[in-house]
């Protein structure tokens, strides 16, 4: 299930033409079929050349049966321009009773790990060679860019290098797809969207027999569009295929100061 944690640190996120003074709260729920079986909250604080998000996620019901696992994220960075400079990622996971934890510091070509328990060479996943993370950014800040993208030039950012401080990989969106998602019990969006379809290459650092779990049916993909006119453009929905079963991931709660839509 590594490619959907990587999904649900990563999907969270924002932005696009205006920049909303206020901090944006916004929760999902997945499903797997009927079952609810992930939750999940991001917070994002913008400005005209800043962003900060935090994301909390952690499986439900069968979900945390089958799979227990939390995790909280937080990125830091610069937007010059509608280029991201991550600053600052720190992520905290808990994953069948075992902790982890890493923070990166980004420099001018790679980033620097500045702590990561356990070590990388005492869990299983193997350790990424520093050549391998040249130009790289960390999940939430992909995601920021991968909104700043959708939302201003309205196409798919293609390849993104990405690097957790744990596993290297590049993120390929593609195929982008304009159309109107019709709103239902669960989901709080209704309307235009736009969507990308999205396919991991592993570099390095992940568990060799995740993929059993994580291979999927086809390309998962994710829609893009803006619950309210006055907010930028968010993630609404991520739908994948796995051997297990079809995942769906609605945008069920938003809060932006006086701005609050919730389940009916």
């Amino acid at each position: 299930m590594q490619r959907f944690n990587w999904v649900l640190v990563g999907v969270f996120i924002f932005l696009s033409k205006p920049v909303f003074a206020d901090r944006i709260q916004l929760s999902y729920e997945g499903f797997l079929g009927p079952l609810f079986v992930i939750s999940g909250v991001a917070e994002l604080n913008l400005s005209a050349i800043s962003y900060e998000v935090k994301t909390t996620s952690k499986t439900e019901g069968f979900g945390a049966w089958f799979f227990p696992w939390r995790n909280e994220a937080v990125s830091v960075g610069m937007n010059i321009n509608g280029e991201i400079h991550p600053k600052n990622f720190h992520m905290k996971s808990k994953w069948n009773d075992r902790e982890r934890d890493v923070e990166l510091q980004s420099g001018n070509l790679y980033p620097e790990i500045k702590k990561i328990t356990p070590l990388a060479t005492m869990v299983e996943n193997t350790p990424v060679k520093t050549d391998l993370t040249s130009k790289t950014i960390d999940p939430l800040s992909m995601a920021v860019k991968l909104m700043i993208t959708m939302g201003r030039a309205e196409r798919c950012p293609d390849k993104i290098r990405v690097f957790d401080g744990r596993r290297r990989c590049d993120l390929r969106f593609s195929e982008e797809i304009g159309k109107a998602l019709v709103k239902n019990s669960s989901t709080i969006f209704g309307g235009s969207a736009r969507s990308c379809a999205m396919s991991i290459k592993r570099i390095a650092g992940f568990w060799k027999e995740s993929e059993i779990i994580t291979k999927t049916k086809g390309l998962p993909r994710i829609w893009l569009g803006r619950p309210v006119k006055e907010l930028p453009m968010v993630p609404v929905k991520f739908e994948a295929n796995y051997r297990f079963g079809v995942i769906r991931i609605h945008l069920t709660a938003l809060k932006a100061g006086s701005i609050i839509r919730t389940l009916d």
